[in-house]
C-alpha cells in the first residue's frame, strides 16, 4: 500500500471479525502501537487483518486481506519467556546465597558460640586400659 498518500484518503485496519482496531482518525490504545495508511504495528499477533482504503477523490476503493502465521511468533515468545524465567530464578538464587553468606560471616562468632553447647566431642580412651570406657567432653 506504499503507493497511497495519506491525505484525502480514509482507511481502516480490522481484525478477522471485521472489528476496526485502527483507522485514519484513531486506534485502540493498548492494542495498536502505530498505524498509517501504509502500515499497522500491534502489540499482539493477528492471524488475519483486513485493510480497507477509500480515496474517493482519486477514485480508489479497495480491500486487502493480510494473513500472518502467528504460531511461529508464539513459539518464539514462549522460548523467550522460558529463558527469562530461568535467568530470573538464577538471579534470585545468587542473591539468596550472597545474603546468607554475608549474614554467616557477620554473625559467625555468635553462631559458633551458641552451637557449641549442643556439640559433644566423643573420645575413646587410649591409655592402655582395656575397660572400654568412653569419655565425653562437653564445653563449659
Amino acid at each position: 500500500m506504499s503507493h497511497v498518500k495519506e491525505s484525502g484518503c480514509y482507511y481502516s485496519w480490522a481484525n478477522a471479525t471485521n472489528h476496526v482496531i485502527a483507522n485514519h482518525k484513531e486506534k485502540i490504545d493498548g492494542l495498536v502501537t502505530t498505524n498509517s495508511i501504509n502500515s499497522l504495528v500491534t502489540k499482539q499477533c493477528f492471524d488475519k487483518i483486513i485493510f480497507q482504503e477509500d480515496c474517493t477523490s482519486k477514485g480508489i476503493k479497495h480491500t486487502a486481506f493480510c494473513v500472518t502465521d502467528c504460531s511461529t511468533l508464539k513459539e518464539d515468545q514462549t522460548k523467550h519467556d522460558s529463558s527469562t524465567i530461568a535467568a530470573a530464578a538464577a538471579t534470585v538464587a545468587a542473591v539468596i546465597v550472597l545474603v546468607v553468606s554475608v549474614l554467616y560471616c557477620k554473625f559467625k562468632e555468635n553462631i559458633i558460640r551458641y552451637a557449641a553447647p549442643y556439640t559433644a566431642s566423643v573420645m575413646t580412651r587410649c591409655d592402655g586400659s582395656d575397660d572400654g570406657a568412653v569419655q565425653i567432653n562437653l564445653p563449659v
